[in-house]
């Protein structure tokens, strides 16, 4: 009797072990896919301003170079 809950024990201990470890890794690898879209955002973020900053520098030279003709 001792020994069937001893046997009982240790396979209900390895279930929840086995499934700790498969928890643990499943929250890395999102955790890790995660990070990837966040910085694949601020990439983003970051590509949206620079046009914005070229947009702004194109019509600036347009603008100066209209100027600049109408001097002539």
């Amino acid at each position: 009797m001792k020994k069937k809950i001893i046997i009982g024990l240790s396979i209900f201990s390895w279930i929840f072990f086995l499934g700790g470890i498969y928890m643990v890794s499943t929250i890395e690898k999102t955790t890790a896919k995660l990070n990837e879209i966040i910085m694949l955002h601020q990439v983003e973020i970051l590509r949206e301003r620079l046009l914005i900053q070229i947009k702004r520098v194109q019509s600036d030279l347009s603008f100066k170079k209209y100027t600049f003709c109408k001097e002539l």
